[in-house]
C-alpha cells in the first residue's frame, strides 16, 4: 500500500542520458525533462559535465534540474582509460568515480524512477539501480554497438554488459520495430517492451516559404543520412523544374565538403548547424531524409516535417513508413535505398509528382498535420507516467 501511494503522487524522477549535445535521443530527453517538471521532480543528469549545448538547453525551459558526475582530475582519469582500452582492457577509473557520485546524487534525491537512455548510460546506471523504477528507452545504438566490429568506437564485452542490463529486469521502451525485433533476438528473459512514440510540443509552425519551390533536408552530418542522394535527386529535378531549390541543414567536415563541391550551384543552400530547426523547416515546401543510416529509428526531423505541414520523402530506414501514415493515406512516400544510382532517380521521381500535381501536394500536406499527432508531447508523457507508475508497483 506504501508504494501504491506513492505512485499515486508527484513522482521524483531521475533522466539520465551521454550528453546534452544535439542528437535526436538528447533531444528527446530535454523535451521529456521539461514536458514531465510540470508534474514531476526532475533532475536530469548527463554523463560528461563539460559536453553540454547551452543554447540547446535554454531552448527546452523547465523545472527541472541539471546535474553530473563529480569527477576529481577528471581529465587524468580519462587519459589513463583511454590507455586501458587501447589494451582491450575492460575497466574505467572514470567510470568508478562517476558511479560514486552517481550514488550519492541517488542516496539525496531518492528517486522514485530512473529513466536511462543510451547503452553505456544504461550500464552505469544498471550499477546503481536498487528499489527505484528502472526505464531505458532504445534509440538505435543498442543494435549500433551490437552490431559494431572491434575499433576505438566498440563496447569491449557488449553481450555481457546487456545482459548485466537485464538482469535490473528494466521496462525497455521501443520507438521502432527494428528495435523491438533486436532485443528480442537477444534472448534477455522475461524482457518488458513497451512501444512509446518520442512525443514532440505540439505548436503551430507559421510557413515562410517563398516563390522558389524548396526541398530540405536537416539530419546528422554524417553520410549514411543520404544527402548526397538528396543532392543528386535535386540536380535531376532542377534540370526540368528551375523553380526550384535545395536547403540542407546539418554540419560536419564531411557537409563542409559537399558545401564546397557545389559552391557553384546557386540553388543549393547549405545552412549549417540551425539552432532553431522550425524556424528552418517553415521555408520548406518538401522534407527529404533518403537515410541508410544501419540504425535509424525514429528520426526527429521526419517528426518536424510532419509539424510543419509539409509531405516527406524518404528512404524506408526504421520506423518512418509508420511515422507519415495516416488512415486516410501517407503524408508523403518512402522508398529502398540500394546505394547504387537508382536511389538518386526514385527520389527525384518522387519530387517531380509535387512539382507536377498540386492537387497530391495539398492532399500530403494535410495528412501531414494529421500524421504527427501521433507524436503530441502529452500522448508521450501520459505514456511514460503510465508506465513509471506500474514498475513502480512491480518493485
Amino acid at each position: 500500500m506504501q508504494r501504491y501511494l506513492i505512485v499515486k503522487n508527484r513522482l521524483k524522477i531521475l533522466l539520465a542520458v551521454e550528453t546534452l549535445y544535439p542528437g535526436g535521443a538528447e533531444m528527446f530527453v530535454l523535451r521529456l525533462a521539461s514536458a514531465l517538471s510540470t508534474q514531476h521532480e526532475v533532475i536530469l543528469f548527463r554523463v560528461y559535465p563539460e559536453a553540454v549545448d547551452d543554447t540547446l538547453v535554454a531552448r527546452h525551459p523547465g523545472l527541472f534540474t541539471l546535474a553530473w558526475p563529480q569527477v576529481p582530475f577528471d581529465k587524468l582519469w580519462r587519459k589513463i582509460d583511454r590507455a586501458i582500452r587501447l589494451a582491450s582492457i575492460d575497466f574505467s577509473f572514470r567510470e568508478l568515480w562517476a558511479r560514486r557520485s552517481l550514488k550519492r546524487l541517488i542516496n539525496t534525491f531518492k528517486p522514485d524512477v530512473i529513466h536511462s537512455n543510451q547503452i553505456k548510460v544504461d550500464y552505469l546506471m544498471a550499477q546503481v539501480v536498487e528499489h527505484e523504477a528502472f526505464v531505458i528507452t532504445l534509440h538505435g545504438d543498442y543494435k549500433t554497438f551490437g552490431e559494431l566490429k572491434a575499433n576505438n568506437r566498440s563496447i569491449l564485452n557488449v553481450s555481457k554488459k546487456l545482459e548485466t542490463i537485464a538482469s535490473k529486469r528494466p521496462a525497455f521502451v521501443y520507438i521502432s520495430e527494428t528495435q523491438r525485433a533486436y532485443i528480442e533476438s537477444k534472448n534477455l528473459g522475461a524482457t518488458s517492451l513497451t512501444k512509446i512514440y518520442n512525443g514532440y510540443p505540439n505548436v503551430t509552425v507559421q510557413a515562410d516559404r517563398g516563390n522558389v519551390f524548396t526541398f530540405g533536408m536537416i539530419a546528422r552530418g554524417i553520410k549514411e543520412k543520404g544527402w548526397q542522394i538528396a543532392i543528386d535527386a535535386f540536380l535531376k529535378v532542377h534540370e526540368q523544374f528551375p523553380n526550384t531549390q535545395l536547403l540542407l541543414a546539418g554540419d560536419s567536415d564531411y557537409i563542409q565538403s559537399l558545401q564546397s563541391k557545389y559552391s557553384s550551384h546557386q540553388n543549393i543552400r547549405f545552412a549549417g548547424q540551425v539552432a532553431d530547426p522550425l524556424a528552418w523547416i517553415s521555408q520548406l515546401h518538401v522534407g527529404l531524409l533518403p537515410s541508410y543510416y544501419s540504425s535509424e529509428s525514429l528520426p526527429t526531423s521526419v517528426i518536424e516535417y510532419l509539424l510543419a505541414g509539409i509531405p516527406v520523402l524518404a528512404s524506408n530506414a526504421g520506423e518512418i513508413e509508420q511515422m507519415i501514415s495516416t488512415p486516410e493515406g501517407s503524408a508523403g512516400k518512402t522508398f529502398r535505398i540500394h546505394q547504387n544510382n537508382s536511389d538518386a532517380e526514385a527520389l527525384a521521381v518522387e519530387m517531380k509528382k509535387y512539382l507536377a500535381d498540386n492537387h497530391l501536394y495539398q492532399q500530403h500536406c494535410e495528412r501531414a498535420r494529421e500524421a504527427f499527432k501521433k507524436f503530441d508531447m502529452q500522448t508521450c508523457v501520459e505514456a511514460y507516467e503510465n508506465l513509471y507508475r506500474t514498475e513502480l508497483i512491480k518493485r
